[in-house]
């Protein structure tokens, strides 16, 4: 009777640390799945606050500003996304009436008058996108001139280009001015088409689509 007792007590001795041990297990599985969870929310918050978006672009009549607003706004209005937009501007102006000839001839001599300080940081966004009026097929040359200073390493950038006449190569040539960059397809619109708002769903489709990834 005593031996039965024993083998009794022992069982369930034996019992009781087995569920101890493995209430113990399920505690730390619980413990591990809730840090899981814990630096998925973390990294799923990070991903949204980082993402941040400039718009910088240069104007000289006011047509490439109207579309960089215009970005800024629809940029704006889409959950988790913050914009800043920034705009370029020559140290010395153009005269107006000389300033064709002007840009011919630093275009032809390879000088690119300096552009203003602006108070903003590339490495501070992960998405740039770059508007710039077309230049006899190149970008504003105060413009290439600040971007070349910058370093774009790791950093999207998207180009849109606004012209007159000739659109020619200007997003390829507004390209190689940017060092380090992943270029995203970009886009130009004919100036009389802004002047009648006739580029405003091409420009949403294209922030919006090719340039966010919303679809």
């Amino acid at each position: 009777m005593k031996i039965l007792s024993v083998k009794i007590l022992g069982l369930l001795t034996m019992s009781m640390l087995f569920l101890v041990s493995c209430a113990g297990k399920v505690e730390e599985k619980a413990k591990e799945t809730a840090e899981t969870v814990k630096e998925t929310v973390e990294t799923a918050k990070k991903k949204v606050t980082d993402n941040k978006v400039l718009v910088l672009y240069y104007s000289e009549t006011g047509t490439t500003e109207k579309i960089a607003g215009k970005l800024e706004e629809i940029i704006g209005g889409t959950p988790a996304v913050k914009v800043d937009k920034v705009k370029i501007e020559a140290a010395e102006a153009y005269n107006s009436e000389k300033m064709q000839e002007v840009v011919k001839k630093q275009l032809n001599e390879k000088k690119f008058p300096e552009a203003k300080p602006v108070n903003v940081n590339i490495s501070d966004y992960d998405l740039i996108i770059i508007g710039t009026p077309t230049w006899f097929g190149e970008p504003a040359l105060p413009l290439a001139s600040y971007l070349q200073s910058q370093d774009f390493s790791g950093k999207k950038v998207a180009i849109f280009a606004t012209y007159g006449g000739n659109v020619g190569e200007v997003i390829k040539n507004t390209e190689k001015y940017i060092k380090g960059a992943t270029f995203i397809p970009g886009i130009s619109v004919k100036a009389g088409d802004i002047q009648a708002d006739k580029y405003l769903e091409i420009f949403k489709k294209w922030v919006l689509e090719d340039v966010l990834g919303i679809k």
